[in-house]
């Protein structure tokens, strides 16, 4: 457990837009952190409801599917394979990597 005044750093994927369906019912999804992505703000809010004040994200990049689709033994591939380039980079733009801080209260 953390002190009051304690320091949390931490680092997840964050959505900014729901996931389409068959994303979000991807088993394959799950296990590599997408399918159970929680909106920005949601998951932001979940950090204050536990008690850290000082919410700051501190780095925030877009999530690129490049690595994925150029790895052709993951099964999620089959899942993005399915949608066109533009629905891939919308996709993409609305998938973050999020760094936030926040102190304990």
């Amino acid at each position: 457990m953390l002190k009051p005044g304690g320091r949390l750093m931490i680092s997840d994927i964050v959505l900014l837009v729901e996931l389409p369906e068959p994303i979000q019912q991807s088993i394959e999804a799950y296990v590599g952190c997408l399918a159970g992505a929680l909106l920005k703000d949601d998951y932001l809010g979940k950090i204050r409801a536990a008690g850290f004040q000082q919410v700051e994200v501190v780095d925030e990049t877009v999530f690129s599917f490049d690595l994925l689709i150029s790895e052709p033994e993951l099964p999620l591939l089959n899942a993005l394979q399915q949608m066109s380039p533009h629905q891939l980079q919308q996709l993409s733009a609305n998938i973050r990597s999020i760094k936030v801080s926040a102190r304990k209260t």
